[in-house]
């Protein structure tokens, strides 16, 4: 199994009281993440609306991967929904975006939520 000490820590520190009251526990879709973590494919979460999309990839797994050593630098998170990224809409602009940003000789996280606009 995958789990190790980090990810207890992670499960005891994510889900404290309190916060069992905002987010639902995805341990299965979690899992999926996590297995393929730092495969060289795209990773594409579905679902149908308000659903936990959103909250499982920028929070839960983002969380995750803090916990478990990668640095902030290395996590991209674009949320092409706000009004503040609405630039980010042009292929050519997000694609400058996302590169400026890139760490190198380390494996970077882009996450892109509402990606159909």
């Amino acid at each position: 199994m995958i789990f190790n000490k980090k990810v207890a820590f992670w499960e005891s520190f994510y889900y404290t009281e309190n916060m069992a009251e905002n987010y639902i526990k995805r341990q299965q879709y979690l899992d999926q993440l996590i297995s393929y973590k730092d495969d060289d494919i795209i990773k594409v979460i579905t679902g149908i609306r308000r659903s936990g999309k959103s909250t499982l990839l920028f929070d839960i797994y983002g969380d995750w991967l803090l916990v478990n050593g990668v640095n902030k630098e290395q996590i991209i998170k674009i949320d092409l929904e706000l009004k503040s990224n609405e630039q980010l809409c042009d292929k050519d602009v997000l694609y400058n975006y996302i590169k400026e940003r890139i760490v190198k000789n380390k494996n970077n996280y882009v996450m892109i939520d509402e990606v159909q606009k």
